[in-house]
């Protein structure tokens, strides 16, 4: 905008790039006039061009290493914590982007996320003590339990950004400690939903859970959970579940999921990663830019054209 004084905005064009390598060159090119979520590779250009202002907001998505526990080994919950003890989550985030590490099902920020579950550290030694203790030796090199190597077959959607990286920095991580790890597997939704949703026809998955601001995590780990495909049951985790939906008092709904915080993540159901930074880009000429936590364009009635 060329106007001395701010223009609101009349109207907002939706536009979507299917090659998400050059949505950063529309915008330093002018064909757009902001970016909903920058890809970490390009932050770096962006943030050097004077032309366009950054802006990060918060998620409610978190990454995470899912076991189908009704398949073996991986229905012994000390397999299951000696591979989270095998995976370093700062090592696989970094040249991926940044975030924060997280010990449950909640991202930091949340009133949810209970601040005592420190997050998981690399624990090579404790991890050797818990798979020792489930029958396995280490044999040249690999760990291996009636003759038969510890395996893991790793499956991830193909839409998830970021996803290939990890996953191959991770196959390299598990193997140099002792585990065979299969070619990642990167599937279309489709087959997703049929193989892992349906089917359960997997052993690991690296994938990434999303919540509104509600948060509300029972179908994923609840036993009656229509999301819950790795087969994870606790009892008091149902009931503290159940508590939670059923109370009208915020503080009894918080006690319960930062319990059920502390149980899942001793259960290790899956091992939690990370929750992303994310990072929107908008022209300069676009002022009072205000980007609300979860719902992105609720405030854009008051984001304004500036004199360019």
């Amino acid at each position: 905008g060329g106007s001395r004084s701010n223009r609101s905005i009349s109207e907002m064009v939706m536009r979507e790039v299917s090659d998400k390598s050059y949505q950063a060159k529309l915008l330093l090119y002018e064909s757009v006039e902001a970016l909903v979520r920058v890809l970490p590779r390009d932050l770096a250009i962006l943030q050097a061009d004077r032309n366009i202002e950054l802006y990060p907001y918060q998620t409610n998505s978190w990454w995470y290493v899912g076991f189908n526990q009704r398949r073996a080994p991986w229905d012994e919950p000390a397999v299951r914590e000696a591979l989270s003890l095998l995976i370093d989550a700062r090592a696989l985030l970094s040249p991926v982007g940044t975030g924060e590490p997280v010990s449950g099902p909640y991202v930091p920020s949340s009133p949810y996320y209970n601040h005592n579950i420190p997050v998981r550290s690399q624990d090579p030694s404790r991890a050797a003590e818990l798979l020792e203790g489930a029958g396995y030796m280490r044999e040249r090199g690999v760990w291996t339990r009636a003759g038969h190597p510890l395996t893991i077959r790793l499956v991830s959607p193909k839409g998830l950004e970021s996803a290939q990286e990890v996953a191959i920095n991770l196959q390299s991580m598990l193997q140099g400690a002792g585990v065979v790890v299969e070619n990642p597997r990167f599937v279309d939704e489709a087959e997703w939903k049929r193989r892992v949703w349906r089917e359960r026809d997997y052993e690991l998955v690296l994938s990434q859970w999303s919540f509104d601001r509600t948060e509300d995590i029972r179908q994923q780990f609840h036993s009656d959970g229509t999301r819950n495909f790795g087969g994870y049951a606790n009892p008091e985790v149902d009931r503290l579940l159940d508590e939670a939906r059923d109370t009208l008092d915020p503080q009894t709904k918080k006690t319960a999921l930062r319990e059920v915080h502390r149980l899942v993540s001793t259960d290790t159901p899956m091992v939690f990663l990370w929750t992303l930074d994310s990072y929107s880009a908008v022209r300069a000429s676009v002022r009072n830019v205000a980007i609300h936590p979860f719902y992105f364009f609720t405030w854009i009635d008051g984001w304004t054209f500036g004199a360019g």
